[in-house]
């Protein structure tokens, strides 16, 4: 949706209906921004939201629980490091979420009993030094 733009407004939408919202700030490098949504509850695809979106460091409040993709979420949001409280119950695959953030260092309880793919998850996330007591069991790729 701003794909690649200098976009950089605080944002109010009604997102109830919409179930994918990958790439909604792919590489928008202006955007520092509180995101405003009615309902994230129908969302499954979060894939690259927040991929390269190298000025972003606000809250996200998203409602995940219906969240399958988390893979590459927080890619290269350099800037970024927020608390991220989410519901991953739903979620299978967190590939590279937090690779290349590099200032986040946030403590992460997810729950990851659904989740198969962990590849590359903090790959030169240069800060992140947090414990992690995930449950690995159902993962099949994880390097």
């Amino acid at each position: 949706m701003f794909r690649e733009t200098p976009f950089d407004r605080a944002l109010a939408f009604d997102v109830a209906s919409v179930s994918d919202i990958g790439v909604m700030f792919y590489q928008a490098t202006a955007f520092n921004e509180v995101l405003t949504f009615s309902s994230t509850s129908s969302v499954t695809k979060m894939n690259s939201v927040f991929y390269m979106a190298d000025a972003f460091n606000k809250p996200v409040a998203f409602d995940t629980a219906s969240a399958t993709t988390m893979a590459y979420m927080f890619y290269a949001a350099v800037a970024f490091d927020q608390p991220v409280v989410f519901d991953t119950g739903s979620v299978n695959d967190i590939a590279h979420t937090f690779r290349s953030a590099d200032l986040f260092d946030q403590p992460l309880a997810w729950d990851t009993a659904r989740v198969t793919t962990m590849l590359q998850t903090f790959r030169n996330a240069i800060a992140f030094d947090q414990p992690l007591d995930w449950d690995v069991s159902s993962v099949t790729v994880m390097t």
